[in-house]
Formats: C-alpha cells, structure tokens, sequence
C-alpha cells in the first residue's frame, strides 16, 4: 500500500467560465428502459455535446452520470461570456437530433438543463499513484451545480456575473432570485433566451411549454425533495389547473422558488396500474391564498410515458 503521510500540494488558481449540463429526471428514467437502449443514447449524447463544447473553446472536466462539467479559461470576461452562451444555445438546439435518436431506440423525449458560471477557481490534482484526476476546487464551481439544478426541462440559467459580462449580446428572461444551501443571502439568476452575436440563436421553446392549459380540480398528493431525497410525509392538495408541462396546486404549505417536488397524480402509472403515476416538479411560483393557504405553479422535470399520455389525454379532452 502506498504511504499515506502528507505531500506537497499544489494549487493553480485562474479565472474561468464554468458551464454545467444535467439530463431532467435521467435516474428516474434509467429505472425503466434497459442499459441497451440508454446507453447508445448517452453514448451519442455525450460525443455531440464534447464536440460542441471544443468547437467554442471549452474544455470537459469530468461527466458525472449523465451530467458534464467544462471550463472556458478566461482571457476576455465578455469573450469568454459569449463562447458559453452561444455553446449552451447549441447544445439545446442538438437535443433534437439526439431525441430523433432517442426515438429510434424507443426512448421518450429526454430534456437537458444548463448553468452557466463564472469566477476564481484553482486546479490541482487529487489522488495517488493508484488513480488521480486533476479537478477544480472553489465556490463558483458549488454554485454553478446549484444553479444547473435549478434550470428547468431545456432552460439555460446564467449567474449574475455572466449575465453582466454578456448582457449586451444575449436575449434573457427576467432576472429572479434563488436560495441556495449554504448562502445566507439569495442568488440572482436570468434565463438565456438567445444570442445576437456574432449570429442570431435562439434556445427552442420545448414541448412542456407549449400547448393548452385548462381548469380542473383534482385531488392530489405530493411529496417535498430535499437533498435529492424524497420526504416519507406527503401533503394533500388540489389541482386547479394543468398543462402538457405542469400544473397549478392549491395547497396548504409555503414552499420556496425551485423547491422540488413528487406529486402521486391519480392517472397513469403505466399499464396495469391502479395507484397512478409519479411526477416530479419543480415550484415557479407561490402566492398565498385569502384562505390562509397557497398557490403553486410547477413545472414537471420528469413524468413516465404512460402519465405523460395521460395527461395530454385529459388536457386535450377537457380543452
């Protein structure tokens, strides 16, 4: 066994943009399709985003699951800005061609999220003559997981920092703050929405954000997610309205902006089901109620198939 005493170590600090990507509810899914049909599609998921993230000048850190890390060395702040944003379009706008894949396969449409980051960062190398790796080290690298977490089906989220550095080439969203664990304070996101420079992009509006809404009231229960665990307690509420991509809950909790939830819906479930279907959702919204009670918005992050029909079905039913 190799000496375990202390070594030099060595850190070499930079300034870099940090970009993170995460497949929406991928473990769920990799539950119920088989590696023979996951794993060609990762596989062509993985080699078409490394190929994109090279050609603006990023370099992959590591995949982690079905997530990628990179980094864009920082020379010129707004430079270094625009050769993400317009990476992070590009990569939405691949999505289709690997979800034509996907489909051959017999897969659903899988949707990827993005964080887009930028700061002060040191790399070393960790491990020894057994295995090593050389990883990035410092908060902005924290933040910007936390950030891609939050990023909706096919939404791209960037910190305040790059919105800043890129806001003269970039079409955005609406600026909104978010808690993060471990930060007294709020953090500011906006969503990438396109480019202007040095070609007009736009990021595709997704089929969960399309489609009719209709009013309906369903009982319901749902399930609060901390820490990527799924609280045993479930809360009963009411839905008021849905969408293709999600729902309106009347509900007696307060929750916060991107709070993520189970919702046990009482249809789907797949065939030869009677307990329903899982949904998991994220919170856009929630605005108390004259009763004392509260008004989410959400929108899904994953969904079977069998529910996902089955919700199209009832929405185009009662539209």
């Amino acid at each position: 066994m190799e000496n375990q005493q202390p070594r030099p170590f060595s850190l070499k600090p930079g300034k870099f943009g940090l970009l993170m990507s995460d497949l929406r509810g991928f473990t769920a899914l990799s539950t119920q399709y088989s590696i023979d049909q996951l794993g060609p599609f990762l596989d062509l998921y993985f080699r078409k985003m490394t190929d994109l993230i090279a050609h603006h000048g990023g370099v992959i850190d590591k995949f982690m699951g079905d997530s990628i890390f990179a980094l864009f060395e920082v020379e010129n702040l707004m430079d270094t800005t625009m050769a993400m944003a317009s990476c992070a379009v590009d990569m939405q706008l691949a999505m289709d061609e690997v979800n034509e894949f996907g489909a051959t396969l017999g897969l659903p449409e899988i949707f990827m999220g993005i964080g887009l980051n930028c700061g002060d960062i040191v790399t070393c190398t960790l491990g020894s003559g057994i295995y090593q790796e050389q990883t990035v080290l410092g908060d902005p690298v924290n933040l910007t997981a936390r950030i891609a977490a939050f990023a909706l089906r096919g939404q791209v989220l960037m910190s305040a920092d790059v919105c800043e550095a890129a806001k003269h080439h970039v079409q955005a969203g609406p600026l909104f703050k978010v808690l993060i664990k471990g930060r007294k304070q709020p953090v500011t996101v906006q969503e990438l929405l396109g480019i202007t420079y040095p070609a007009a992009k736009a990021i595709p509006v997704r089929e969960n954000r399309k489609g009719p809404r209709v009013e309906i009231i369903l009982p319901v229960s749902y399930h609060l997610i901390e820490e990527q665990r799924v609280r045993s307690s479930s809360v009963k509420a009411d839905i008021i309205d849905l969408s293709y991509g999600g729902m309106r809950i009347l509900t007696p909790n307060q929750h916060q902006l991107m709070d993520e939830i189970k919702i046990v819906v009482p249809f789907g479930g797949g065939a030869g089901s009677s307990s329903g279907g899982d949904v998991y959702a994220k919170i856009l919204s929630c605005i108390p109620e004259t009763d004392g009670g509260y008004c989410i918005s959400t929108e899904f992050s994953f969904l079977d198939e069998s529910t996902r029909k089955s919700i199209r079905s009832l929405v185009d039913h009662l539209a």
